[in-house]
């Protein structure tokens, strides 16, 4: 009796972008430990770890491909969260005094491109809308937080962010209507 193969054979492509990977990742670690360690043994400000969030921030977004909600909404949200904890981390650890006008800039330009995503194809995107949720909430909040703290006369900003923030979450919630506590819903449910 002879036995018929029915599952196909992996292909040299898929082994090939297998090894890739791995000695990307490999590369990824090895550059971290050899950048913390000549930060350490040369003392200094600590460079090394914005070497080390410049590759999370590399591995993240282009090579390590998210497999679960992956579309131009959360990745721009992704973007935007990881290149404001690379300046945070510039302004400690380098240079500091800018990153409280800089973070919410970008903060509030990530803002507009996801309102103008989601308004653009409002029927196909309001189903990707948990990362919109997410970073209106976390900008908002962040400007509360940073108007109470920060007395200076910077913080034009961070009052833009908030505002750019509470526009788009208002807008979505108010297009969406009744409709926005289902997708509450189903976001958080647990079935």
């Amino acid at each position: 009796m002879k036995i018929k193969e029915i599952y196909p054979k992996v292909e040299k492509k898929v082994e090939l972008i297998k090894h890739l990977y791995s000695a990307a990742r490999f590369t990824f670690i090895f550059v971290s430990i050899i950048c913390l360690v000549l930060n350490l043994i040369t003392g200094g400000k600590l460079w090394s770890l914005l070497v080390i969030w410049s590759l999370w921030l590399i591995w993240d977004q282009f090579i390590a491909i998210d497999l679960v909600d992956y579309n131009r909404m959360s990745q721009i949200v992704k973007l935007v969260f990881n290149s404001s904890i690379l300046l945070i981390i510039i302004d400690r650890f380098i240079i500091s005094g800018w990153a409280i006008e800089v973070v919410p800039i970008v903060c509030f330009g990530g803002i507009i491109v996801i309102g103008i995503l989601l308004f653009s194809d409002f029927e196909i995107q309001k189903h990707n809308t948990f990362p919109v949720i997410i970073i209106c909430l976390l900008c908002i909040i962040s400007a509360i937080i940073g108007l109470s703290v920060w007395k200076e006369e910077t913080r034009w900003a961070l009052a833009l962010m908030g505002t750019f923030a509470s526009i788009l979450l208002f807008a979505y919630i108010s297009k969406q209507g009744i409709e926005f506590i289902n997708e509450l819903k189903k976001i958080f449910s647990t079935k």
